[in-house]
């Protein structure tokens, strides 16, 4: 199945951050490019439909060539790029592109304000989540340009890992990824050996083709550990799955969010 990269964009300054990402993405994976954008119209209160239309027309039209532009400037090709300019709802748009034919890998900025939008990346993130199926790649606009060469892929205890999507992630990075270190947040009442069972195997299934880790994270100290595993593998893409204890459990959602993902500035890959 052909690889399609779907960037969704607004014209903040997350922007361009997301294009370079995928300029250098693209270039490894032989992926499409599909740039999509969803207008604000400002029409009168008044207007009747004819004027709103007419109105959202143009506003598609400039936001258009306003992508295009960008797209030139972070070096897109052009061969392999196309455009999504539309007034529609921007998940609308996104849910009809999951049902076309392509290996999807969508990327999308992160926004933080207060605290962080009071809880969740501003809700168009957290709503591909939870809504999408596809791999999706959340990338704060401080985070390193480079692309990674260690995935750290968090594994619920409970839940089996999507091997095949992980494989497919791993393949939109090439040879550009040699290192793979898997763990599981454990709370009191997780059977650990289990855990590290479970850890092994999914290891030992990769150990022909990447250099392999297993970690433990203790749920009484999950911020502090988490947070050291990261330091301590600065080239590195955090790699979630949706259903992931991270997303399912309030504080830990917190904790991703606001002091990994924005305050630590760290990419961060969602597996259906």
């Amino acid at each position: 199945m052909k690889r399609r990269l779907i960037i969704a964009l607004d014209f903040s300054e997350y922007a361009i951050k997301l294009l370079e990402y995928a300029q250098g993405l693209a270039s490894l994976s032989d992926a499409s490019i599909l740039l999509v954008h969803q207008s604000t119209v400002m029409a009168p209160s008044l207007a009747d439909a004819e004027i709103r239309k007419d109105i959202a027309k143009r506003t598609n039209a400039e936001n258009l060539a306003k992508l295009k532009v960008m797209a030139r400037e972070a070096n897109l090709p052009e061969s392999v790029t196309k455009y999504i300019v539309s007034d529609e709802h921007l998940h609308s748009t996104l849910e009809k592109l999951m049902e076309e034919p392509y290996d999807h890998f969508l990327m999308m900025g992160v926004k933080g304000t207060g605290v962080l939008k009071q809880i969740f990346l501003g809700s168009n993130v957290l709503t591909a989540i939870q809504q999408l199926s596809c791999k999706i790649l959340a990338l704060p606009k401080e985070a390193k340009r480079s692309l990674p060469n260690k995935l750290l892929v968090g594994i619920h205890p409970q839940f089996d890992l999507n091997t095949e999507q992980l494989e497919k992630l791993i393949a939109y990075y090439g040879n550009q990824i040699n290192s793979l270190v898997f763990f599981s947040v454990l709370k009191s009442s997780d059977d650990t050996e289990k855990t590290v069972q479970n850890l092994a195997q999914i290891s030992e299934k990769f150990k022909g083709s990447f250099a392999t880790k297993t970690e433990i994270v203790r749920e009484m100290d999950v911020k502090t550990q988490t947070k050291a595993l990261m330091a301590a593998n600065p080239e590195s893409l955090l790699v979630l799955q949706r259903g992931s204890r991270f997303f399912s459990d309030l504080v830990f959602r917190k904790m991703l969010i606001n002091e990994l993902i924005y305050e630590g500035e760290v990419a961060m890959a969602v597996l259906p």
